[in-house]
């Protein structure tokens, strides 16, 4: 049985018996048990009830008058009398949930100084504070001791199954304390991540975050470490599948283009990927020499066509062209298409070194890069064109071998 806790952070009481526990759920599900019997399941029918409830629980100890109480939970309603109102549903809360009203441990919400309030003494178990509490004692024991924080971090992390009262997402009273929940949750995760690296265990590290990703699937501080954990196992294609789905995902659902940080993990995945054949352990080296920090957001095709129709579709609602714009290298001399390989990765350097943060690259294929421009007037492009072929020229110095043409493709090109 867990340990049922009276009051906040007052210590560890064991219970007289399970079936007089309270048992309180929150995180990810709301549900109210003792023993057997789920007081919740017929939740919807005593819906004012549960409402309640969860307002008191939420206040954690601290009186509220009723007015109060039918202004916050019921500000739609014009009670003549709502002292009589609230007393009658606080009336039947107890009915539902209470063991014996003459019981300290038994009585959960009592009436102080003409204000209601949850009982902290009371007989219960609370998932949120007990998840709060195991947070707490990882961050004052943090690197004194290694594996208690980590046993710690995981028993926390365990409790969290999704966000705080989800049935509740947009009732204001309850906002604050989603927050804060899932503020902890995230930080309890990257937290523990670091101190598993530490240890080699990159194996949990994937099921951790592999759990977290699908809680919170559109916080990028966690796919970044769960590619590293990948990498770090040798599963380097499933990394580079993760990074497209997520990037791809990113931008559709939120807008959001890869961070820096996120950039860095695809130039490394495109290292490990070009040295698994060749045996070259110099894949971070190469990252170093390569990434550009402030350049554009380099990916594959298939990434690159999801943005493109994001963007058009955009476009068509803003009246606005899409800025699409295609670079071609080919060898004067058709026998020599060896020439293209260096080629084409020197002209990705200066694609990342000339254009803008917002904009996007992908190599399309062995000699062409696909460029979509942010916020750019398609008539512009030729301008961008011509600075891209500058450098490219001025740095490489084989233009009696190469050519390099640019356009913009005319009709449906992806």
């Amino acid at each position: 049985m867990p340990f049922i806790r009276r009051g906040r952070g007052v210590g560890v009481l064991v219970a007289k018996g399970g079936q007089s526990v309270l048992y309180i759920e929150t995180l990810g599900n709301f549900r109210v048990s003792r023993g057997k019997r789920v007081l919740t399941r017929d939740a919807g029918r005593a819906y004012r009830l549960w409402e309640l409830f969860k307002y008191l629980l939420i206040t954690g100890g601290q009186g509220v008058h009723p007015e109060v109480l039918a202004a916050t939970l019921w500000p739609g309603r014009d009670y003549q009398d709502p002292k009589a109102v609230v007393r009658t549903s606080i009336y039947r809360l107890r009915q539902l949930i209470n063991t014996n009203d003459n019981d300290v441990e038994g009585n959960y919400i009592i009436f102080k100084q003409g204000c209601y309030q949850w009982n902290t003494e009371a007989n219960y178990w609370y998932d949120a504070q007990e998840f709060e509490d195991l947070n707490r004692q990882a961050h004052s024991i943090g690197q004194g001791d290694p594996a208690q924080t980590i046993a710690l971090l995981k028993r926390s992390l365990s409790l969290y199954k999704g966000e705080y009262l989800p049935e509740e997402a947009y009732t204001e009273w309850a906002i604050s304390q989603r927050h804060y929940y899932r503020r902890l949750y995230l930080e309890a995760v990257v937290t523990l991540v670091p101190l598993l690296k530490k240890d080699g265990r990159h194996r949990e590290i994937i099921e951790h975050l592999e759990e977290a990703i699908r809680i919170e699937p559109f916080e990028e501080e966690l796919h970044i470490p769960f590619l590293e954990a990948l990498l770090d196992t040798g599963r380097w294609e499933q990394a580079l599948t993760h990074y497209q789905y997520i990037t791809a995902a990113l931008y559709r659902e939120l807008g959001i283009k890869p961070s820096p940080a996120m950039r860095r993990i695809y130039e490394l995945l495109q290292s490990q990927k070009q040295g698994a054949a060749a045996g070259d352990g110099q894949a971070k080296d190469r990252l170093e020499d390569s990434m550009v920090e402030d350049g554009a957001f380099f990916c594959d095709p298939h990434v690159f066509r999801s943005i493109y129709k994001l963007e058009q579709r955009r476009g068509e609602r803003r009246g606005q062209d899409v800025a699409l714009g295609v670079l071609t290298l080919t060898s004067r001399i058709p026998r020599s298409l060896s020439e293209l390989l260096p080629a084409m990765a020197h002209l990705e350097k200066v694609l990342l070194a000339c254009l803008r943060k917002g904009d996007v690259i992908s190599r399309w294929n062995d000699s062409q890069f696909l460029l979509l421009l942010d916020a750019i007037n398609p008539h512009q492009v030729q301008k961008v064109f011509r600075r891209i072929e500058s450098s490219f020229w001025g740095t490489y110095g084989q233009e009696d071998r190469l050519q390099l043409q640019s356009e913009q493709p005319q009709g449906r090109f992806l």
